[in-house]
């Protein structure tokens, strides 16, 4: 069984967020058979609770490092992130061989990674910032704003980065089964800035709604039990009725279903809107929420009001009205939200982690007619330059001769399961071409990435004069475009390419 360990904390100063996001992948590990575990200094009873509930083990973590003495975004010095990585690895005696360390934490960093390399086989890292540097097998960032390029230099070469909004680490309660409800009359409006809000947003937009022009509008408001300000928040409901207070709302999505548009933070809950097709008016209320909170407006997904210090409630009653009376502005920005996220990012996340281990090994005489009845298979060849049948001797001769061109390699990738794909390089100098398929059983999976990754490694091992590779793709095959795209490959016209590190 594969074990998975989380460190994370959260708490008002922190917020849930990092919670949240390393439970959906959590629950998606457990789904697949993991066994996850979450290590913590910090961390809401009622947040705790609901993880025991679902499962995962949670153990307490003394404060090694005075985590929650320092700055929201500021990494700890390194004898204190070396402490807490020391006092993480005395917490987890027992638990058995750790499989993945996944870490969500703004004060720990390279530091902590690097004393946590003795004992886990892989380490993966949550991060928003892109301008970190990290030890890690895997780098998740899921923000709108997150851009592959954005890492080089930042990681090692073997760390497979996943990044934008596919990847986003959402709940399963978030993930779409089909279309979202269509919205253009704003007749609910759905106010939810985290558990905690810090900056007291929740005020803001109950004093805006006062306003006599916007009392028709239905409310409901969404707050964490460990909201210092929730007595006010609910006198403040009362007095302007027709508000619905949820505390620790369990079920979000329905909240988010009857909505027709929002007024919230840019974190998680951002992509938790988006994924069901709600369109929101946008506050950030820290820093690493701005590009987040552009990138959305950028994409006609949400309109963005500012930081939280820039805007008062004025600002918000007149964004509130002004919407209400535009329901085409409204469904357009339903309709981009929808297109921006999925909800399925943290199954996409697990099954890249539990196939993690994928192995290259070169393709021998005996795989001959597995390669021909692979290749031939109708799937593989729509999707192929020349989609003809292969002719078994045509098959024969070339088979024979790529096993003896030095210039070139015929690998096969495998895991647990079996034969996942095949890799073709054909190196020219510094340079090397790439065809890749998968075994016909596999597809949709996520591995054509892994695959291409594994890739990688096998050059930098074999073939360490590459320094670039090239792709030829069909414009209408999305899904081995985005394969491409998640290993790193940038787009140039109908040619894929990507340089290696070195």
């Amino acid at each position: 069984m594969t074990t998975v360990v989380f460190r994370v904390d959260a708490g008002e100063r922190i917020g849930l967020g990092h919670a949240m996001r390393c439970l959906a992948l959590a629950d998606a590990l457990r789904a697949r058979g993991a066994r996850t575990v979450f290590v913590t200094t910090a961390l809401p009873e009622p947040t705790a609770a609901a993880l025991r509930a679902r499962g995962h083990t949670v153990l307490p973590l003394a404060d090694a490092g005075a985590i929650a003495d320092g700055a929201p975004e500021s990494e700890l010095d390194d004898g204190r992130q070396r402490a807490d990585a020391l006092a993480m690895q005395r917490a987890l005696q027992g638990i058995g061989p750790l499989d993945w360390i996944v870490v969500d934490h703004y004060h720990l960093g390279l530091v902590w990674e690097r004393a946590a390399a003795g004992w886990a086989r892989r380490r993966a890292v949550i991060d928003d910032h892109a301008r970190r540097a990290h030890d890690c097998d895997l780098l998740i960032d899921h923000n709108v704003s997150a851009q592959w390029p954005q890492y080089d230099g930042l990681l090692p070469p073997r760390a497979l980065r996943l990044v934008g909004p596919r990847f986003a680490l959402l709940r399963r309660q978030f993930a779409r089964s089909g279309d979202a409800r269509p919205r253009a009359v704003v007749a609910r409006l759905l106010v939810a800035f985290g558990g905690a809000d810090p900056t007291c947003e929740t005020e803001k937009a109950l004093a805006a709604l006062s306003e006599p022009d916007l009392a028709a509008l239905a409310v409901d408001v969404v707050v964490g039990a460990a909201n210092p300000r929730l007595a006010a928040i609910r006198a403040r409901a009362a007095a302007r009725g027709n508000v619905q207070v949820h505390v620790d709302a369990e079920r979000m999505d329905a909240l988010i279903e009857r909505a027709d548009l929002a007024l919230g933070a840019a974190g998680v809950s951002a992509l938790e809107r988006c994924a069901l097709g709600l369109p929101a008016l946008l506050i950030a209320v820290a820093d690493n929420q701005v590009p987040i909170a552009r990138a959305l407006a950028q994409r006609g997904a949400a309109v963005y009001l500012g930081r939280a210090e820039a805007v008062d409630e004025g600002c918000v009653a007149r964004a509130l009205g002004g919407l209400a009376a535009m329901p085409e502005l409204v469904r357009t920005l339903a309709q981009n939200a929808a297109d921006t996220c999925d909800g399925h990012g943290a199954r996409r996340v697990a099954s890249r982690m539990l196939a993690f281990d994928l192995r290259l090994r070169p393709a021998g005489p005996a795989d001959r007619d597995l390669l021909l009845a692979w290749r031939n298979d109708e799937a593989t060849r729509r999707h192929s330059l020349d989609p003809a049948p292969i002719d078994p001797e045509r098959h024969a001769v070339w088979f024979a001769e790529r096993l003896k061109d030095e210039h070139g390699a015929l690998l096969i990738g495998e895991d647990e399961r079996g034969p996942v794909g095949v890799l073709r390089y054909d190196v020219r100098g510094a340079t090397a071409r790439v065809s890749v398929y998968l075994v016909p059983d596999r597809h949709g999976q996520g591995l054509g990435a892994l695959l291409l990754h594994a890739g990688h490694r096998w050059l930098a091992a074999n073939r360490p004069a590459v320094r670039a590779i090239d792709a030829e793709v069909l414009a209408d095959n999305r899904a081995s475009r985005l394969a491409f795209a998640e290993a790193g490959y940038a787009a140039r016209q109908f040619v894929l390419q990507r340089r290696l590190h070195g």
